[in-house]
């Protein structure tokens, strides 16, 4: 059939002097609404907002840039708000860009009131590569870039949303290299570069986790 293409936001007429842009969306499971940065300076410091595709209208939930929130952003299973990270609100002076922590966002709330999910025990220059949750909700997956060592890597952790406690468990912890996947059923594949020069990807089954690289398995050899 034929496409309908049409504008929900025009970057051109955000400001007169044209200096804000936009900067990064992520669209709600259901498309109905759309979360998207703008940056005033055309920087990396940008806030977030909320829109409603089908209307237009903008809500009032507002990340604001004083707070570094950054992409990536995921929606919620239920549509009702979203994970994103952004740095604690109050850090010490010239620290601003640092701290990041991962929140959840519920919809009509004030971000003070957000509640921070993971990232106490991260350095301050650690980021969040992705937050990823699996097609039924069920799974959310969390890739950390390190930055505060010597050698840049990633980690990986999970939580079971359905658990009593929703802890998030380490799935790669600690080994130097990248490591960058998503679920797909009832396992992760994720593209490493772990002793290989041009990468690979392997297989790690949910149930396995706990028994570490001796349980990964080879899917595409980095030949």
């Amino acid at each position: 059939g034929t496409g309908l293409a049409f504008s929900i936001i025009n970057s051109n007429i955000l400001t007169k002097n044209k200096t804000t842009v936009l900067s990064g969306w992520e669209p709600s499971k259901d498309a109905k609404l759309l979360v998207y940065g703008l940056s005033e300076a055309a920087n990396d410091q940008k806030s977030f907002h909320v829109m409603d595709v089908q209307t237009g209208e903008k809500l009032k939930d507002v990340i604001p840039k004083e707070v570094y929130p950054l992409f990536p952003i995921e929606w919620s299973f239920e549509n009702d708000g979203f994970w994103y990270s952004r740095r604690l609100i109050n850090v010490p002076k010239g620290e601003e860009r640092f701290h990041q922590k991962l929140y959840f966002h519920k919809l009509g709330d004030d971000y003070k009131n957000d509640k921070m999910i993971f990232g106490e025990m991260l350095n301050k220059e650690d980021l969040f590569a992705n937050v990823y949750l699996s097609e039924n909700g069920h799974y959310l997956l969390l890739t950390i870039v390190v930055l505060s060592g010597k050698i840049e890597k990633t980690e990986m952790y999970l939580q079971d949303r359905y658990s009593s406690t929703k802890e998030f468990i380490p799935v790669i912890k600690g080994v130097n290299a990248l490591f960058y996947g998503e679920i797909y059923r009832d396992a992760f594949y994720i593209m490493t570069n772990y002793k290989t020069s041009f990468w690979k990807i392997i297989k790690i089954k949910i149930n396995e986790i706990k028994y570490g690289k001796k349980r990964w398995k080879p899917i595409i050899p980095e030949s």
